[in-house]
């Protein structure tokens, strides 16, 4: 991740930054503050070590969290090239679709009760407060995460937001422009480059075969979301979810962008089932080129 040697907070801590790197690791493990200054010897008080994670949970944001956005990943993780190997992939391990690149889903992270507008974060159907993500997959285990958005706001809404349905429409398809599609569950309806189950009094009974067949292959999406929060159980704990502090959002799409350097380096359930390489690091870690652009 290329970290600088040291990190230096506005509070002139300082840390070399593989001690800071293994203090966000056990942060996003679910340490509390109070239990980690034992491990790295005295002078470490919980206020310091909190003041080391948040430096460098803002450096890996600011450097790192375009990788798992799919805004401008159409020039390097999603562009048409990758959409069309994945395609592929998909459809010689029997896919029913010869032109889906990708699964999306949507997860309700349960989240602790907020002090303050309770009510947009209460999730009705579920009856607890919550935080609405959506996540992309591809075969070789990487994801992207869109949200989050208020645990009261349905899927359809997490999806219009952030412009997914317009990025697809203009980056989704092949090199030569034919279109190529997610595919999500029965919740999403059928945007122009987004599929979904058959529904409806008519179905016919190949189209209920091939309902089946998808579902197999959109699985590999809950692999994903499951493999994040038993990665890092902070995220799964929601009494230390608390919306009001802030640091929900940055912690998620840290622990996501962590996942998907783990997987460049072992593989995942999903890229095995699919038995195809992931990125090298090299590969994957590549700077935003539009922060490039508006710096030179």
């Amino acid at each position: 991740m290329r970290f600088p040697s040291t990190f230096t907070t506005s509070h002139r801590d300082h840390s070399d930054s593989r001690v800071a790197f293994l203090m966000l690791l056990m942060w996003l493990g679910g340490e509390r503050l109070g239990n980690m200054h034992g491990h790295f010897g005295t002078g470490w008080s919980p206020s310091r070590i909190s003041q080391i994670v948040s430096h460098i949970s803002a450096w890996i944001s600011q450097t790192w969290l375009h990788l798992v956005s799919f805004k401008g990943a159409e020039n390097h993780l999603l562009s048409p090239d990758q959409l069309q190997r994945y395609a592929q992939i998909n459809h010689e391990k029997g896919c029913p679709m010869e032109d889906c690149w990708g699964f999306i889903d949507g997860t309700l992270r349960r989240i602790a009760r907020p002090v303050r507008c309770q009510e947009n974060a209460y999730n009705g159907w579920k009856h607890l407060h919550a935080l609405n993500y959506q996540f992309l997959t591809t075969p070789d285990g990487l994801v992207w995460v869109i949200g989050p958005e208020d645990g009261a706001v349905h899927d359809v809404y997490v999806l219009r937001a952030p412009g997914l349905n317009e990025w697809l429409e203009i980056h989704s398809h092949t090199p030569e422009g034919q279109p190529l599609y997610l595919y999500g569950d029965s919740g999403y309806p059928n945007y122009p480059r987004i599929r979904s189950p058959y529904k409806g009094p008519n179905v016919t009974s190949s189209e209920t075969a091939s309902n089946r067949e998808m579902s197999s292959y959109r699985i590999t999406v809950e692999w994903t979301i499951g493999s994040v929060v038993c990665l890092f159980p902070r995220l799964d704990n929601h009494r230390l979810q608390k919306a009001l502090h802030g640091a929900i959002l940055r912690d998620f799409h840290i622990a996501c962008l962590l996942c998907n350097a783990l997987t460049c380096v072992s593989g995942s359930e999903t890229s095995q089932y699919y038995r195809t390489n992931t990125p090298s690091l090299q590969e994957y870690f590549k700077p935003d080129y539009r922060r490039c652009k508006g710096q030179g």
